[in-house]
């Protein structure tokens, strides 16, 4: 079947990835040879940080760039980058690439290896040299004569990471996967979670279990969900019904975090007693679901959840670092604020939870994924841009500067609540607790 080269040699846009100020750089070169050959399609330049080249302002991160106006990617950046880039520009809209970078095929093994998950990202043929990888080093354990007793492991990788507009769209990832798989995002978020399941089961506690029969193993988030009782995802939702497989514990995940707050309702408003509730759910709710699964279906199986008071995960790079200072969710106009944050330019413009906000500096937010339209939102502290916001059937304007965001702006469990929240995992059967200590005020 012939395939479409016009993003390829006629682009909407181009972006030029890996541009810095060093004329002897391929990122410098590209984005001059760009620029002078008279191209009238928009580029974008990606750096390390924002500023300018050859009088072309830089990006400084694939994360930044709009959607739907660039086709063609040059690469000039690390192999080791260019996977995730890939997959970022395929979901804004990007359809071809042009690869300036070394390290593929003719680095090597290793190099043909990440060729094949560059053009192909949904294949999964590398769990074949990770299980290899796995078991090789375990042989080298127990030939050396150590003994190993216990294997966690926090293994996400593809497909657990696929983007589902990147897969949709690249016709080479689309020879791995059903076509049922690709014809809504739940469909493929479920194959995508099982799948991966599957995989970390045969690749990776498979190799444990054959070398060392009694290790206990685990991996990040390993659960066991039904569809009677599925478990809460970490943030919001349900997990699909999934099985630990040759794992030998389940790993659920007791964590506080900040976004899963305000996902499930939480406000600057609630009381010490409310903010504490909600986070108390946070905590048991995957412990509690998972527990009452293998009391029901698979006793023989442990529980070694992870556990945090607090997580913030809203930590942002400095071009991202300044916000309106709301909570908000996705609607199909743009977002819907649900919480603003006291002191905030959003309190001071006179804002309201239920105003959904549609455009930002003259760009359509409906389309959108939730992260895209809160980055158009989120800017560098001390930045301005203009909203328009929805009131009912009134439209308002609203101009702002970005101040910035940081986690004092955020409810966080009391430490009495959380040692009692530490009492109830016990009581729900669990074998031991793996702490992480974050940055915990």
């Amino acid at each position: 079947m012939a395939r479409d080269l016009t993003p390829l040699f006629e682009p909407r846009g181009v972006v030029v990835t890996g541009v810095s100020s060093h004329p002897g750089k391929f990122g410098f070169v590209a984005l001059h040879n760009v620029l002078s050959c008279g191209f009238s399609g928009p580029v974008f330049a990606v750096g390390r940080e924002e500023g300018e080249v050859l009088g072309h302002p830089v990006l400084a991160s694939i994360e930044a760039l709009p959607e739907n106006q660039a086709d063609l990617l040059v690469l000039c950046t690390p192999a080791g980058a260019n996977e995730g880039i890939v997959r970022t520009a395929a979901a804004r809209g990007v359809r071809a690439v042009f690869c300036a970078a070394g390290g593929y095929s003719e680095a090597g093994p290793e190099g043909i290896e990440a060729e094949a998950r560059l053009v192909a990202p949904a294949d999964i043929s590398a769990w074949k040299t990770a299980g290899s990888k796995m078991r090789d080093t375990l042989l080298g354990f127990r030939d050396a004569g150590v003994k190993v007793d216990a294997v966690w492991l926090d293994y996400e990788v593809d497909p657990l990471n696929l983007n589902y507009l990147a897969v949709r769209d690249d016709p080479a990832a689309r020879r791995h996967i059903p076509n049922n798989v690709l014809a809504s995002p739940a469909a493929f978020a479920r194959w995508r979670r099982q799948l991966w399941a599957a995989l970390m089961s045969a690749y990776v506690a498979g190799p444990v279990r054959e070398i060392f029969p009694g290790a206990s193993v685990s991996n990040w988030m390993t659960v066991l969900s039904t569809s009677k009782r599925p478990v809460p995802g970490m943030i919001g939702g349900y997990l699909p019904p999934t099985d630990p497989g040759l794992f030998t514990a389940t790993t659920p995940v007791a964590y506080g975090t900040d976004t899963g707050f305000w996902h499930n309702g939480g406000t600057i408003e609630l009381t010490r007693d409310e903010v504490d509730r909600r986070y108390m759910a946070q905590l048991l709710g995957q412990v509690t679901a998972d527990a009452a699964n293998r009391m029901e279906s698979a006793p023989h199986l442990n529980a070694v959840p992870w556990v945090s008071r607090w997580v913030p995960l809203t930590q942002l790079p400095e071009s991202k670092a300044g916000g309106l200072g709301v909570e908000v969710k996705a609607n199909k106009t743009g977002l819907s604020i649900i919480a603003i944050h006291p002191d905030s330019p959003a309190a001071q413009a006179g804002l309201h939870p239920g105003d959904w906000i549609t455009a930002v500096d003259g760009k359509q937010l409906s389309g959108l994924t939730l992260n895209a339209a809160i980055n158009q939102v989120r800017g560098r502290p001390g930045s301005s841009a203009k909203l328009d916001i929805r009131r009912g059937d009134t439209t308002l304007n609203i101009n702002f500067v970005r101040i910035r965001l940081g986690k004092g702006q955020h409810p966080i469990m009391s430490r009495e609540r959380y040692r009692e929240a530490l009492r109830h995992l016990w009581l729900r059967g669990i074998d031991g607790m793996q702490v992480f200590n974050s940055t915990t005020p």
